[in-house]
């Protein structure tokens, strides 16, 4: 009787799969390797409650390590750890670490790129930390997520200066299933040419105002108190 294509795609991946060579870990149950790299698109057993595992075990390990190794007030540290874990970052990692290759994909995804879908990549290398948590233990776990940040980790404020801060707050805001941020202009002043721009921003009942060169560095100037006051 022939095999699946499915059949075959696992046996493959259990023959001949080098992925344990790019994270740095070998599973001993690969029924776990194997729907931490399944997108909902291909089958119903798939990813999602491994990356949810995975979200909570990430920003344990990157929190722990700031508080040994970062000097900072609890808002410094809670906007530092939100740009290390966030989308960006681990798409970042992934595509250090050549996921997307192996990630299974059904349907309307099948021609999804790593290009175009930075966050697909993310959410599964979330999945996988919650994979080698389950097949291993946190001291495990945490020796190979800080491997993949080892450059990272060396200048961490770099994450920092590279973050857009509006798009850090949208991210918050639909993590945390708020209300999206509202923007508004408030005033300008000054000569045309040294005109200086202030602008509000509100999430719910939180609000702060940032002002800049431009309208866009005001917003950005805003978003970035925003994130500290929440955070604080």
């Amino acid at each position: 009787m022939a095999c699946s294509l499915e059949q075959n795609w696992n046996h493959a991946l259990t023959m001949s799969h080098p992925l344990h060579q790019l994270i740095g870990y070998t599973f001993k149950d690969l029924t776990l390797q194997e729907q931490a790299l399944t997108h909902r698109s291909f089958h119903r057993t798939h990813n999602e409650r491994l990356e949810f595992l995975g979200d909570a075990i990430l920003n344990l390990i990157i929190s722990d390590w700031l508080f040994k190794n970062h000097a900072g007030t609890e808002g410094e540290l809670s906007l530092i750890r939100s740009n290390l874990v966030n989308k960006k970052t681990l798409a970042t990692i992934g595509k250090q670490l050549k996921i997307f290759q192996y990630i299974k994909l059904g349907g309307g995804e099948s021609d999804a790129t790593e290009q175009k879908r930075p966050a697909l990549v993310a959410n599964v290398i979330e999945a996988i930390i919650g994979a080698i948590y389950l097949d291993s233990d946190i001291r495990t776990t945490q020796t190979v997520v800080l491997k993949w940040y080892i450059d990272i980790l060396e200048h961490p404020m770099d994450q920092m200066n590279k973050k857009d801060y509006k798009s850090q707050l949208q991210e918050y805001c639909h993590k945390n299933q708020a209300s999206l941020p509202k923007y508004e202009l408030l005033k300008t002043s000054g000569a045309m040419h040294q005109q200086q721009f202030f602008v509000a921003v509100t999430v719910g009942e939180k609000h702060c105002e940032g002002s800049g060169l431009t309208r866009k560095a005001a917003e950005q100037e805003a978003a970035k108190l925003l994130l500290e006051k929440i955070h604080d």
